[in-house]
Order: C-alpha cells, then sequence, then structure tokens
C-alpha cells in the first residue's frame, strides 16, 4: 500500500541522508548528505579565529580564511553515514541524537608568516626598543635611571607562539605570557649597576684635597664623571 511504499522510499533516502534530529559536532546535520555535512564543517572552521593579544592590551585576530584553513577529510562523516540502521528512522522524528568526528584541519605556514609580517605588532623596527637602566648625576648624588620596556618583540618567538596556539586550536594567544619580547640588558636591581653607584655616591660624599707643591685641589662631585653608564669614572 501507500504507507508500505512510503516507508521502502524513506528507507532509501537515509541510506544516503542523515536522520531527522541528527547533530554531528553541534551541526545540524538533519536530512544532509554525507559531502554536505562536510561542506558544513568546512565553513565551520573556515570561522575559526585567533586572537593575539600584545602588551599593552592591544589585539589582532589570524582568522581561519587568511591562514587557509581547510578540514581534513578522513571520511568519519561516511562511516557515521553507514553505521545508520535505515529502518529505525522513525524513532528519530521523536529523539535528538548528537555525534562527534574527528574535524582534523591543516592551515598554510607560509600565508600564516604573510599575514603576521603585515600585523602592526609584529613589525619590529617600527616598535620601541627597552632601554638599560643607566646612572646619572641628579645634582647632589648619583642615581639609577630604570629601564625601560617598550614594545618590541622577538619576531621567532611571536611566531612560534602563534604556530603553537594555532596547532592546538586556541582561540586566543597572549604575547605577554608567551614571553616574546624583547627585555632591557640591564636593570635598575643590576647588582654591577647598584655597586657602582654606591662606589661614587661614596667618592663624592666629601670633598677630598690633594696638595702638590704649593698648590692645592680639591675634588669634589662636580669634577666627577661618569664616561658611560655601567663604566669607569674619571676625574675632570
Amino acid at each position: 500500500g501507500l504507507v508500505g511504499s512510503e516507508m521502502c522510499i524513506r528507507d532509501s533516502y537515509y541510506a544516503s541522508h542523515f536522520f531527522p534530529k541528527t547533530a554531528i559536532n553541534g551541526l545540524n546535520c538533519a536530512g544532509l548528505t554525507a559531502e554536505q555535512v562536510k561542506e558544513e564543517i568546512q565553513k565551520h572552521i573556515v570561522d575559526y579565529t585567533l586572537s593575539i593579544t600584545e602588551r599593552g592590551g592591544k589585539t589582532e585576530t589570524l582568522s581561519g580564511t587568511e591562514i587557509g584553513l581547510t578540514y581534513v577529510d578522513d571520511h568519519a562523516v561516511e562511516k557515521l553515514l553507514e553505521s545508520q540502521n535505515t529502518l529505525a528512522w522513525p524513532a528519530f522524528y521523536w529523539k535528538e541524537k548528537e555525534n562527534q568526528v574527528a574535524a582534523d584541519s591543516v592551515y598554510d605556514k607560509e600565508m600564516v608568516q604573510e599575514k603576521l609580517q603585515t600585523m602592526e605588532g609584529f613589525q619590529e623596527e617600527q616598535q620601541e626598543a627597552p632601554t638599560d637602566a643607566y646612572l646619572t648625576d641628579d645634582g647632589t648624588s648619583y642615581v639609577i635611571v630604570p629601564e625601560t620596556e617598550g614594545e618590541q618583540v622577538d619576531y621567532e618567538k611571536a611566531e612560534q607562539a602563534v604556530i603553537e596556539a594555532l596547532d592546538a586550536g586556541a582561540a586566543s594567544v597572549d604575547l605577554e605570557e608567551k614571553d616574546v619580547y624583547r627585555k632591557p640588558g640591564i636593570t635598575q636591581d643590576d647588582e654591577a649597576l647598584n655597586r657602582e653607584m654606591a662606589e661614587l655616591n661614596h667618592l663624592t660624599a666629601a670633598r677630598i684635597t690633594y696638595a702638590i707643591g704649593e698648590n692645592s685641589y680639591a675634588i669634589d662631585l662636580s669634577l666627577i664623571h661618569i664616561s658611560e653608564p655601567t663604566r669607569p669614572l674619571y676625574i675632570s
């Protein structure tokens, strides 16, 4: 009869289409073929975005399209479809079924590198470089001028941090946390710098008078100078 014919048609249909209320990796796949499901998975993968947080809180992004992200077809969707019992389709009008398949993806590393080279946070030559701490005379004593951190990345480290985030499928990566920024060579806590400051201030704490023949020479702070930060002093 008509009912029997309808059942046979449905049985045949669900040999190549997923049951009603079927979801795969969170995507609604009801009535779709395996190829259509894979197209949906690819669209979902392309929607992927990696958020890159830089020093100072600025954020830039890499999208799936920009890095050539594509779905790796391992035929898991076809296997899932083949596992359907076509005679059981009526039950799926009343119950939902959630399935998970591996949705591995690959990206083009050269596209990643090309994109990073255009991003503001990765332009080493345009970024403020870190500066070392150094000694200066403030008029009464020698003091340490602290180092500055700057915002210059070590490009190779920054690129590696992004690659690792992409490989892990992460939604974000914080470059500050990944320690990719160039550091000052000398900080205000440097032992040698602090020792030099203490020695200079000790020397300049008193006025020293030298008698040479009939002449006397006084040496005080105004005559003691530093040739370069962290370099030997000289007396003028």
